[in-house]
């Protein structure tokens, strides 16, 4: 997982040092996460987003919280991409219609 988070989020995601089950991956300051997630839950990529787990929720919801221990490895890679795809997409529909 933290290899694919390299790829596309450089130094975004804090590698565990000693395992663990989830990584938190901090998004782009203008990105709210929920727009991201409610893009990608469809294709059946799921996450939490950070937000609330931090006492300013709105200054913070760049953040999600990505569980890997129950995932079946094959299958991450790819869910990183099609979050990182969905990147442009998620800034497009939080900035509203043109």
């Amino acid at each position: 997982m933290h290899e694919s988070l390299e790829r596309h989020f450089p130094a975004a995601a804090v590698k565990p040092e000693y395992g663990g089950a989830i990584i938190w991956l901090r998004l782009p300051e203008d990105l709210d996460a929920k727009v991201l997630h409610d893009l990608v839950e469809p294709e059946g990529i799921f996450f939490e987003t950070g937000g609330f787990t931090f006492s300013d929720e709105q200054s913070n919801r760049n953040h999600i919280r990505l569980g890997y221990s129950v995932i079946d490895e094959a299958l991450i890679a790819e869910g990183i991409d099609r979050i990182a795809r969905a990147v442009p997409e998620a800034r497009s529909a939080e900035a509203g219609p043109a």
